[in-house]
């Protein structure tokens, strides 16, 4: 049975997705790798998208501490300075600095003394894919894959295609949770569906925000 490293796969599938080479999947128009959220850390992040995208001059400085202030705020429902200082779990200073680079490229707004989060991200536009890629712990990639689903419209477990027969065994797992499985040879750079996902609502929640807000700054 031949062995993949984890390097060798993770080279190989980058190289996979950028060349649009994976079946049944839209053409993805960002691509991130080893993409940090709320809920873990995805191996890859694939992202396509339609709209919004920030301004040259609105970059993101304090990304972390904007996508977490973002995250906190809903769209009808109001949230309080005072609310965000406390919640956000960085300094009063850095939160501050974060809500004003917010404002300015229109992301939020102030009403009131309350701040909300404004039209301009479009949960409903934008379908993220989330991959994990393992060797053979099969049981860690549900957990992690289940995670990602916290955000993704669709999440996927990625394995050696050798590994086809203990995955087949135990497919109804990942079925019953809606979690992809694609089998991967990182030799021939070539992929084939075990099962293929439902996709899901993206509905925006905090964990979703938080994404949502990092992709469009670093990919613009």
């Amino acid at each position: 049975m031949i062995k993949y490293s984890e390097e060798q796969m993770g080279t190989a599938f980058h190289y996979y997705m950028k060349h649009g080479q994976m079946h049944k999947i839209e053409h993805c128009f960002q691509i991130f790798y080893e993409f940090a959220a709320m809920q873990g850390v995805a191996d890859f992040i694939a992202v396509h998208r339609e709209g919004f995208s920030l301004h040259p001059s609105s970059v993101l400085y304090k990304l972390h501490t904007d996508c977490k202030v973002y995250s906190l705020l809903k769209r009808k429902s109001g949230r309080s300075k005072a609310y965000l200082y406390k919640n956000v779990m960085a300094e009063k200073k850095s939160c501050s600095a974060a809500i004003s680079e917010l404002e300015n490229a229109g992301i939020i707004f102030e009403k009131e003394g309350l701040y909300y989060r404004s039209d301009l991200i479009d949960s409903s536009a934008t379908t993220i894919w989330a991959f994990e890629l393992k060797l053979s712990d099969w049981k860690r990639a549900i957990f992690q894959c289940l995670q990602y689903q916290a955000y993704a419209n669709y999440s996927v477990a990625v394995f050696p295609d050798s590994k086809f027969k203990v995955l087949n065994e135990n497919l109804h797992y990942f079925k019953d949770l809606n979690i992809g499985v694609l089998l991967f040879n990182p030799i021939d750079r070539k992929g084939k569906w075990l099962f293929y996902p439902r996709k899901g609502t993206g509905k925006m929640n905090e964990a979703r925000a938080y994404v949502l807000l990092k992709i469009h700054n670093l990919g613009k």
